[in-house]
């Protein structure tokens, strides 16, 4: 990749602009693309939200812009989903750097890579409907990690059902096993731990490090979809491949 720019695919959680503070550094030096979920925008389509199409529609993107390479990164619950993404292109992964690192997004067992106590807080709170959820993902969640400015811009473009539909998602799918997933994909690796995250858990990031020594770690005190430093790290990743 020395003699052309590295493409990178930023998979969301949810939407593009969650990686608005990272993004312009980010394309000083890369070919960048990003997408939204499939169920926000006005033209979303009204078909219930399921993780195949959440897959599909990152590997739409990177076909849409004629990529045969690329980095692929994600955050938050964006890490799990990039990975996903990544089995299914067809195209060549160079790497994957993941923020919130973790192999399951489980709540259980001795070693949890998701906090019962938050996560189950948030959940109730969704499950109260519509509006409630709306309010609570984005005053206590998407405010906090990415400021308001974002937050507002995210919130627009919501469907009526989409946070029902994506809390029934990940409810759905926390048992998923990445460690299976990344062995089979067998590509360079860039792990990013929050540390003192509210919701990720120190144990999750343990894990994911042990299984993969020889990855490349980063300790961030920020939310790493919108942290310079993890910006850097991912700029630093991109020219050792």
């Amino acid at each position: 990749m020395a003699d052309a720019r590295p493409r990178l695919l930023l998979v969301p959680s949810i939407s593009e602009l969650e990686w608005d503070r990272i993004r312009q550094p980010l394309e000083a030096w890369a070919d960048v693309a990003s997408y939204d979920l499939p169920g926000l925008g006005a033209d979303a389509p009204a078909a219930s939200l399921n993780l195949e199409a959440t897959i599909q529609r990152g590997v739409l993107e990177l076909e849409r812009r004629g990529w045969n390479d690329a980095i692929i990164v994600g955050d938050q619950f964006g890490s799990g989903l990039a990975v996903l993404v990544a089995r299914a292109w067809r195209g060549t992964v160079r790497g994957l750097a993941l923020g919130h690192a973790c192999l399951t997004f489980s709540r259980d067992g001795p070693r949890p890579a998701i906090s019962a106590a938050v996560a189950d807080f948030q959940l109730q709170i969704a499950q109260l409907g519509v509006r409630a959820a709306a309010e609570q993902m984005f005053v206590q969640g998407l405010e906090a990690t990415y400021g308001t400015e974002v937050a507002a811009g995210i919130r627009e473009r919501l469907s009526p059902n989409f946070t029902r539909e994506f809390t029934e998602l990940l409810l759905a799918h926390q048992d998923i096993e990445l460690e299976p997933v990344l062995r089979e994909l067998s590509v360079p690796l860039l792990l990013a731990e929050h540390r003192d995250c509210p919701l990720w858990t120190a144990e999750g990031f343990e894990d994911a490090v042990a299984a993969f020594p020889d990855a490349t770690t980063v300790v961030i005190t920020d939310n790493p979809g919108s942290s310079p430093e993890f910006a850097a790290a991912l700029r630093e990743f991109a020219s050792s491949l």
